[in-house]
């Protein structure tokens, strides 16, 4: 039942129509609640490695990624000694080095003004954390495209990456910035 209710803590994916947006506060908590459950599971068999791959799940949501990182090791390193493998641990694993690589592949191509390469880029990091498990790091992937879009001319589709950022933080300064001098340069002004 403890597992049952972790994994309803972690489900909702945040910015996704149809899925009631908490506030960062709310996120917050349900994370940490998520954590506490999960240490508890540890706790009785820290041996096991689905309680450490769930574990690394609620670090990403809480933005802690070098924590959850050491957390996934230890779920593969538990799978092996058990003779097995940890798909689910591999398949985070994955997706998180994908993002950051191409999210710094994309910072990379922004700052040479590869304005083409840096989308594709960022394109394949959003991709990749469909999941959107670390808000922060979510926003900041649509903030980037938003401003690449910008400059590429898509103001519509930088619009949708830029409010989604806002909807991941609210908090996002540069995200509202860019918002709003996106609404003007669509000359959209009641909005």
């Amino acid at each position: 039942i403890r597992f049952a209710k972790l994994r309803a803590y972690l489900h909702p994916v945040p910015g996704c129509e149809g899925v009631a947006d908490l506030t960062p506060e709310q996120r917050r908590q349900w994370n940490e609640s998520g954590l506490e459950i999960v240490d508890g599971l540890l706790h009785e068999d820290p041996d096991w490695p689905d309680s450490h791959h769930w574990r690394a799940r609620c670090l990403v949501r809480l933005s802690r990624r070098r924590e959850a990182r050491e957390a996934l090791r230890r779920a593969q390193r538990f799978a092996e000694t058990k003779g097995g493998r940890h798909e689910l641990t591999e398949d985070l694993l994955d997706s998180m080095r994908t993002i950051d690589q191409q999210k710094e592949k994309g910072n990379e191509a922004y700052r040479n003004q590869d304005f083409a390469a840096a989308k594709e880029c960022y394109d394949a990091a959003v991709a990749a954390d469909a999941l959107r498990m670390d808000m922060e790091l979510s926003a900041q992937l649509h903030a980037n495209r938003s401003a690449v879009r910008s400059r590429l001319g898509q103001l519509n589709s930088a619009l949708e990456d830029a409010s989604l950022a806002l909807r991941l933080s609210p908090g996002y300064t540069k995200a509202r910035f860019r918002r709003g001098i996106l609404l003007m340069e669509l000359e959209r002004y009641s909005d």
